[in-house]
């Protein structure tokens, strides 16, 4: 498919200050989108019934937003792809990102070196891109398969798609029109800020033509000190 694939990792960071447990509670947050939220509050409610007090900080921002709040303290937890960690050090074109344990095994030592962000055991799951194009819009023009979609594109077919900021800007989208052999302008996506899945189905459903970026639901967890 010659996307990247992003397996999901735990991470927490370290506080070097001795914290008593039951002195603080733990800021738990999350990106925008709904898939984030869910799993951010499954965290801190886990978290609750486990004795340990929490704060709901969820749907705080963007990546760069939930990610500078982690780094700096702001926040103690939240969700987050492994394979980010390509781009907050630019290193996305490294191979290591297409293989669970090689990818995570690399972010996890990036960013304990740079900020002492330690990433606790991954969720078994990755979170590879696609593209889901709606039934009638499939059957009129027998997309089955990428291969497929480049073609109709190239051939001048009417496609806008539904999509996040993170899906073009983490030049997903370059890769798979590299790979395919396609190429859309600007004014053929609708770029949705957050993400959220419901938005991009929502919008691919009333156009016409508009399929709609997809993403398989797993995510992350950041913290500020052990817990």
């Amino acid at each position: 498919m010659g996307s990247v694939l992003k397996s999901l990792t735990l991470a927490a960071a370290l506080v070097l200050a001795t914290v008593a447990p039951t002195e603080a509670a733990v800021v738990v947050s999350s990106k925008l989108s709904s898939e984030s939220a869910m799993i951010g509050q499954m965290i801190r409610l886990l978290l609750e019934a486990n004795g340990i007090k929490t704060v709901d900080r969820m749907t705080l921002g963007g990546t760069p937003v939930v990610r500078k709040a982690i780094i700096s303290g702001e926040i103690d937890l939240y969700v987050e792809y492994t394979g980010n960690a390509g781009f907050f050090f630019n290193v996305a074109s490294d191979p290591a990102w297409k293989d669970f344990k090689a990818g995570y095994d690399f972010g996890a030592k990036l960013d304990y070196q740079a900020n002492k962000i330690v990433w606790l055991t991954p969720a078994n799951a990755s979170n590879a891109w696609a593209l889901a194009v709606r039934r009638d819009i499939g059957t009129a023009n027998h997309l089955k398969t990428m291969s497929d979609f480049a073609r109709w594109v190239s051939a001048g077919g009417k496609v806008v798609i539904a999509c996040s900021a993170e899906f073009v800007n983490s030049a997903t989208l370059r890769s798979l029109e590299k790979t395919y052999g396609f190429s859309l302008h600007p004014d053929q996506l609708i770029v949705l800020a957050g993400g959220d899945t419901s938005a991009t189905m929502g919008a691919a459903r009333r156009r016409p033509t508009a399929p709609t970026q997809q993403w398989s639901t797993a995510r992350t967890a950041a913290s500020r000190r052990p817990i």
